[in-house]
């Protein structure tokens, strides 16, 4: 029996005990494995589905999204292994299989499979509660870590601003320093080392990526903190 229109299904590659992936389908469409929609980017719809998992489809009808897609799956397979960057990017589960239905019937998309983080955005962050004297400089610096991070593995990240800086809030992270719970999401424009060409300097690169994030802090300095 077909399921029924808007509900969603989602084939998941899970982290087993002994580090290998597995394939979990979910089938039933009265158990439909969708938390709820986390917005759009550039590849397409962002879904919250079960185990904490997010998944980022590579929507075919969102014109120039495959560059975007490819680019952001290539770099989380340089990254997933790196162990400095545990905790400072989200968590990488594969390439997916996202199943959407709708008054067109089913549409086969792929996903990319990341950790879900519980928070909200360093802008969101910011603007509902303020920042404290301080945080926003530990922020930072959490910030230069994670890039020169990725920067030594080839990656630059080419879009630091505040709403991809992710603060995270749940119950078990609440008490921890606020630099130890920043992490950086969407790598939608990333720029690989690898698919540089001959004679483009990829220094320049990096350094755009942190003048963009000290641009970003700037702006986020100048705008109330609370004592």
């Amino acid at each position: 029996m077909a399921p029924p229109l808007g509900t969603k299904r989602v084939a998941e590659k899970m982290p087993t005990g002994d580090g290998k992936r597995r394939r979990i389908a979910h089938a039933d469409p009265k158990r439909t494995s969708v938390v709820k929609q986390l917005g759009r980017g550039v590849t397409g719809a962002v879904y919250h589905v079960k185990h904490d998992i997010a998944i980022k489809e590579d929507d075919p009808s969102i014109d120039k999204n495959f560059k975007a897609f490819k680019v952001e799956k290539d770099a989380f397979e340089i990254l997933q292994d790196i162990e400095g960057l545990r905790g400072r990017i989200p968590a990488y589960f594969g390439e997916q299989i996202s199943i959407t239905t709708n008054t067109k019937g089913d549409s086969n998309y792929k996903a990319l499979g990341l950790e879900f983080v519980e928070g909200e955005t360093l802008f969101n962050r910011q603007r509902r509660y303020g920042l404290r004297y301080g945080e926003l400089g530990r922020i930072w610096e959490a910030l230069k870590m994670t890039l020169e991070i990725l920067h030594e593995a080839g990656v630059t990240h080419a879009d630091t601003h505040s709403n991809n800086v992710m603060i995270r809030c749940s119950v078990s992270d609440s008490a921890r320093p606020i630099e130890e719970r920043v992490v950086l999401i969407d790598f939608s424009h990333s720029e690989l080392r690898s698919n540089v060409r001959a004679g483009e300097p990829w220094q320049k690169r990096k350094e755009a990526d942190f003048n963009q994030l000290e641009s970003s802090m700037k702006r986020m300095a100048e705008r109330p903190r609370i004592s």
